[in-house]
């Protein structure tokens, strides 16, 4: 058993530079697939000055709402890598392993409340077919949001967990 311990926690620095390698190379696809399309649109349409490329770029509502929720994912990866990271460090469940573990939860709910609320409303009111919340309910988006807010209570609970044992010692 203590084997098992240290080479699972040996491989947590590991795993961390890893996920933030994916990370780094997954902004860099997200940012050039948002970016080149609105770029050859941009060349088609022979906008030359910058107001009529920033007037073409708010008409687009996937052009401004399509780094939302990836965004929100890859921090909460991020946010993982570090959780990792500091697990790697500390050998225990201490206060930064549990901030990341709120941290990485809190990401996740972001991008579900994106997914499902802002985005569907701003693209509606940029494409002007409508003013009010719009919500798009998905058993995918609906379930990052739920592993979120179950990520966000297990690290509330540990770390009342954890004051209940400091006092107690």
């Amino acid at each position: 058993e203590r084997f098992l311990m240290s080479s699972s926690t040996n491989q947590f620095g590991n795993v961390a530079i890893f996920i933030k390698v994916t990370v780094v190379f997954l902004g860099l696809s997200l940012l050039f697939d948002r970016l080149m399309p609105a770029i050859f649109l941009i060349e088609q349409t022979n906008n030359s000055t910058v107001s009529s490329t920033i007037s073409f770029i708010v008409q687009q509502p996937k052009l401004l709402t399509g780094f939302l929720v990836p965004l929100c994912l890859l921090l909460a990866l991020w946010a993982t890598a570090s959780t990792l990271a500091d697990l790697e460090k500390t050998k225990g469940f201490q206060k930064e392993v549990l901030e990341g573990i709120s941290k990485v939860g809190a990401n996740l709910i972001y991008a579900a409340i994106a997914a499902m609320c802002l985005v569907p409303s701003i693209e509606t009111w940029i494409a002007g077919t409508g003013s009010s919340l719009q919500l798009h309910w998905d058993i995918e988006i609906v379930t990052i949001g739920m592993i979120g807010v179950a990520l966000k209570m297990l690290a509330r609970r540990a770390e009342y967990v954890q004051r209940q044992l400091d006092g107690i010692v």
